[in-house]
């Protein structure tokens, strides 16, 4: 089972077919993307006030797999020198991943809002900041 949430598909990159649906994941994504733009910076939407929100991009994340010592060695890096992470050139599998660009630290989102809501309060009880 999958831990992240982001998760899509493994494509195998010697099987024509996961290269032919990771690309349409591309294309879809790419489309979702310019809707997205479009929607957010339309003249239309941004006159009636519909459009001052803001809305994610998305990006599509490859991450190989396979076996990782031999190619390594190879690139002279030593036997442990793609452990991190392996270059999609070396993978004989990939991951694939969508992931939404943008903050990724939600959290300072929720304290700008308490500090904001604090403020508000103090300011209608009468208390000097």
């Amino acid at each position: 089972m999958r831990h992240s949430k982001n998760y899509v598909f493994t494509a195998h990159t010697g099987c024509a077919s996961d290269m032919l649906e990771l690309e349409n994941i591309r294309k879809a994504v790419k489309i979702i993307n310019r809707e997205l733009r479009h929607f957010r910076y339309g003249t239309r939407g941004k006159k009636s006030g519909s459009g001052s929100q803001s809305y994610s991009q998305f990006y599509v994340k490859c991450q190989g797999r396979g076996p990782r010592t031999l190619p390594s060695l190879r690139d002279g890096r030593g036997g442990r020198g793609y452990d991190q992470s392996l270059p999609l050139r070396h993978a004989t599998h990939m991951d694939v991943y969508i992931y939404e660009k943008g903050d990724h630290a939600p959290w300072q989102k929720i304290v700008q809002k308490h500090q904001s809501e604090q403020n508000n309060f103090q300011a209608d009880a009468g208390f000097a900041s």
